[in-house]
């Protein structure tokens, strides 16, 4: 819960994480951009038993120098106004400096603290909501073939990054790609929500 582990063989498990001044959090993501010569990223939740300055969620950068692993705090690179936990950490194994992270919570704040962005590795971001909706960041996914593509997975749909700003993911059906304007999105939480209020009404009561 509060330590990053790496299998090592079969049988034993070495604790990469054993450094890290995480005591009282729980480790809410982690992105590993080399396991042979470890490079990576975790990220832990802020504790909802602590008060003050303690809320805030920590993001370390972690990397191995000879038999040890090393981690350093990087979350005061991150400039925000309301903290919330980290939910998602993305980079790409063909480019080390790049790294994308996202946030947790219900906001009124628009087009900021939702997504992060570092081109140096994590030692300063920039803010790139613009365009996301006011609600958790879940999952953020990169790839890059002949053209880097960077998707954010929200409790309201998937959004895409065309370079400047967040776009309404379509849906392609028979090679047509259609925006839908209305129903729930796919994944959202309030499918189950509203299926299990249809099925209250349609199968115990009628």
């Amino acid at each position: 819960l509060y330590h990053l582990w790496l299998r090592d063989g079969e049988k034993w498990w070495q604790n990469l994480s054993k450094t890290v001044d995480g005591s009282g959090y729980a480790i809410n993501a982690i992105s590993v951009i080399s396991s042979t010569n470890f490079k990576g990223y975790l990220a832990f939740d802020q504790p909802v038993w602590k008060t003050g300055e303690d809320l805030k969620g920590k993001l370390y950068k972690g990397r191995q120098v000879g038999e040890e692993y090393v981690w350093k705090d990087i979350t005061n690179k991150i400039e925000i106004t309301a903290w919330r936990g980290i939910t998602a950490i993305a980079t790409l194994p063909e480019d080390t400096l790049q790294v994308w992270v996202g946030l947790e919570g219900l906001t009124d704040e628009t087009d900021k603290n939702r997504v992060f962005y570092s081109a140096d590795g994590g030692e300063s971001f920039k803010d790139i909501s613009v365009g996301l909706p006011k609600c958790n960041v879940n999952k953020i996914l990169v790839t890059k073939r002949r053209k880097q593509h960077v998707w954010a997975a929200t409790d309201l749909g998937l959004y895409y990054f065309d370079g400047d700003k967040w776009l309404k993911a379509g849906v392609m059906q028979d090679g047509l790609v259609s925006q839908r304007e209305e129903g729930v999105p796919q994944g959202g939480p309030v499918s189950p929500i509203l299926s299990n209020i249809y099925l209250h009404y349609a199968l115990d009561l009628w």
